[in-house]
């Protein structure tokens, strides 16, 4: 009896501490773009200066060659609204030319007081594995907050519930 209950404790107590690990998080500041999100804490972070953007990805395992990601950039934009952006950047025409196998389903947009902001997923085939993309962009001002998040589609149903959290943190000074 004092075996079962003390391993009924440890399991507990595992369970926990797993809950716990899988909750932990890190803040990130960009201090040039003046936005600032959270993510997993076991996430790796890349920032490339050069052009602007900033990765955040889960570390591959042995075999794996596509990386769950989240990709943060920010373009200027002076020349009117999201959707005006929206269709100069991501022609569906250009797109199919790229990738012949697109599916783009539009998942709308939203206005806040001070931004607007649009999101859509794609699936496509590149190097004959099937890729899932989530696009979300927010327009403040003259500035277009671009996060690109992507995975191999077996695993986007899991990674994409933690790319809307970090979506979902954005925070634009």
């Amino acid at each position: 009896m004092k075996n079962t209950l003390l391993l009924s404790v440890i399991m507990l107590l595992s369970f926990f501490g797993l809950q716990a690990q899988n909750e932990e998080t890190a803040n990130y500041y960009n201090e040039v773009q003046q936005y600032s999100l959270i993510y997993p804490s076991f996430w790796e972070v890349e920032e490339d200066e050069e052009n602007e953007t900033t990765t955040l990805y889960v570390p591959l395992k042995k075999g794996e060659n596509i990386y769950k990601q989240l990709q943060i950039s920010v373009a200027r934009w002076e020349d009117g609204d999201l959707d005006e952006f929206l269709e100069k950047t991501f022609s569906e025409d250009e797109l199919a030319n790229l990738y012949p196998d697109i599916t783009i389903l539009d998942l709308g947009e939203d206005e806040t007081k001070d931004n607007q902001n649009h999101s859509f997923e794609m699936t496509y085939t590149a190097n004959e594995e099937e890729i899932a993309v989530l696009y979300y962009l927010e327009k403040k001002e003259d500035l277009i907050y671009l996060i690109l998040a992507s995975s191999p589609r077996s695993e986007y149903a899991t990674y994409k519930k933690q790319y809307l959290r970090i979506i979902d943190s954005l925070r634009i000074r």
